[in-house]
């Protein structure tokens, strides 16, 4: 991405200086009709420029924000570290829930889904802290999946965890210190797959 936007800004400071000087020669030799042409572009590509720094500037505040989240996490969430348990798992975390509410949610005692099957509030068990977000554990099924851990089949007579995991783009909040005791993530729904940015299985 710093490469990509890197040559980008040489592509374009270099097409600014030859709209310049074009410019500056068509006014010198009295072309006048392309005058406007020319101001034209050079207004598109500057506003092009605006846009691509405007991006770069969001992935690098989301960076930010991600690191500083996952690091809020774990201080606040983990356990002392044992070595003779499990690197990660639930037997990290100081509690055993957390709570995912949906930010936009108008009334969160009610207790249907929406259409793709999320409810505005609902728990999880914590699995892990990474740096793409917070892993939970927000089911206990029966069914197959593939090598690449894709659930294929209701079918089955595995025991599967269904794991999601909510990235901290969706996080808008948080509350580690509220009247159920249970640590809350304020989060965004963007679709299908709700909060989270992903759906996996793990076989018990």
């Amino acid at each position: 991405m710093k490469i990509f936007i890197t040559n980008t800004y040489i592509l374009i400071s270099n097409s600014i200086a030859l709209i310049l000087f074009i410019l500056w020669f068509l006014k010198k030799y009295e072309y006048e009709p392309l005058i406007g042409i020319i101001l034209t572009l050079t207004i598109i590509v500057s506003e092009i420029f605006k846009l691509l720094q405007k991006r770069k500037k969001e992935i690098i505040d989301m960076l930010d924000k991600s690191k500083q989240l996952r690091d809020i996490f774990k201080k606040k969430l983990h356990k002392s570290f044992n070595p003779s348990e499990p690197l990660i798992g639930p037997n990290r975390f100081n509690c055993s829930k957390v709570i995912i509410h949906n930010i936009d949610a108008k009334n969160y005692d009610n207790v249907k889904p929406n259409k793709y099957g999320w409810y505005d509030y609902f728990g999880g068990e914590p699995y892990q802290i990474t740096d793409e977000g917070f892993d939970l554990i927000i089911d206990l099924v029966r069914g197959d999946v593939d090598e690449n851990n894709i659930f294929i089949s209701e079918k089955g007579k595995l025991k599967l965890y269904k794991h999601a995991i909510v990235p901290y783009s969706n996080i808008v909040n948080y509350d580690f210190n509220n009247d159920e005791c249970r640590p809350y993530l304020y989060c965004k729904y963007t679709g299908e797959l709700g909060p989270f940015k992903e759906i996996y299985y793990r076989t018990l």
